[in-house]
């Protein structure tokens, strides 16, 4: 049963906002939001009405900007990644520039006397004063900061693009098994009832081949042949695909 775009995008909307609370959804289309890193910077996402085909267009406080993963679009990307990738444009973002007060540096360049002229105490006086020292303490900060967040950025596009590899893969089965549904359609309804229990039934029953599959993963676990880092890997992708399994199971048997 294929669900159509609006409620498509209503379930998508829902999901981003459950993970990011800010998110509005300004009209059917049109969404915006706002990051704690940076309340004053409000993106504006806009879905196009070939949406999913064809990627949104997203504004930083009403100036257009491209995003790596609108410019490397495919149909299985959903709301929460645009939105997960702002997020992490937002925490990428240049720090403010450090402002020094002049009347404040020459108080305490004053306040040193006659031995800020001596070349071999300048540099030492000048590495002490608060200013500077302050000044190096939040560039460590922001630099620390920054290896974070790109380290967190780069997570998150492997994430994306793993997660989309996989709906992606789903997304083409679940067209196979339409496919094949509107086959037997067309050849009566009799043997469009028929197939359609006939697909969910293997469907069911390929969920629960999976409850096996996950044993024998935790065993491969317990012996050490995986590390618990591929085990959790390999448990989201076997727990994902029994969810699809059921999930398209129970949407056979409620068509009527």
């Amino acid at each position: 049963m294929t669900t159509d775009p609006q409620t498509r995008i209503t379930m998508q909307f829902n999901f981003a906002q459950s993970k990011y609370p800010t998110l509005r959804q300004v009209n059917a289309n049109d969404f915006s939001i706002t990051f704690p890193e940076s309340q004053q910077l409000v993106y504006n996402i806009s879905l196009p009405p070939n949406y999913p085909d064809f990627p949104p267009t997203i504004s930083a406080n009403g100036v257009p900007i491209t995003t790596a993963i609108t410019s490397n679009w495919i149909p299985v990307f959903q709301l929460f990644h645009v939105v997960q990738q702002l997020h992490v444009r937002t925490k990428n973002l240049p720090s403010k520039n450090i402002v020094f007060d002049a009347n404040t540096v020459r108080q305490q360049i004053a306040s040193y006397g006659d031995k800020i002229l001596k070349d071999d105490e300048r540099s030492n006086i000048i590495n002490n004063l608060q200013i500077v020292s302050d000044a190096k303490k939040r560039l460590a900060k922001t630099d620390k900061k920054a290896k974070t967040v790109q380290a967190d950025s780069d997570t998150k596009l492997t994430s994306t693009v793993e997660g989309a590899d996989k709906l992606r893969k789903l997304d083409e089965q679940r067209k196979t098994v339409e496919a094949k549904l509107a086959a037997a359609k067309s050849s009566g309804p009799q043997k469009m009832v028929e197939a359609r229990k006939v697909k969910a039934s293997k469907l069911r029953q390929e969920a629960i081949s999976i409850d096996g599959e996950v044993e024998k993963l935790k065993q491969r676990l317990a012996s050490k042949e995986i590390n618990a880092k591929q085990f959790v890997k390999e448990l989201t992708s076997l727990k994902e695909k029994q969810r699809f399994s059921r999930l398209l199971a129970e949407s056979l048997d409620s068509m009527q």
